[in-house]
């Protein structure tokens, strides 16, 4: 098995991915050059936060028109505002470091 995540590791290394293992068990960290997160182990691009971002946008949207249509969506709303607020934040966090 080690065998295996060793050549992972090394294939990656080739492309130019950045070891993680330092990462899995660290504080996450961002790289402003690349505009990648790095937490738990993964390497989290600018594109598939951006992603998430309009995911939790578009949620909001969703449940908010069923909630003006009467219908009973409060927490899934609730849960969708949090998490498109705090992509927001992480956004806005790694803008005030970068200046």
């Amino acid at each position: 098995m080690a065998n295996r995540e060793n050549l992972i590791q090394n294939l990656a290394s080739s492309f130019g991915m950045p070891d993680l293992s330092a990462t899995q068990y660290s504080t996450s960290r961002y790289d402003k050059a690349t505009g990648t997160l790095y937490c738990n182990g993964m390497a989290i691009s600018k594109t598939t936060i951006e992603k998430a971002k309009n995911h939790y946008q578009n949620q909001m949207l969703f449940y908010k028109n069923k909630f003006d249509k009467g219908e009973d969506v409060t927490e899934m709303m609730m849960i969708a505002t949090v998490a498109y607020n705090a992509i927001c934040l992480l956004g806005e966090s790694i803008e005030k470091k970068d200046s």
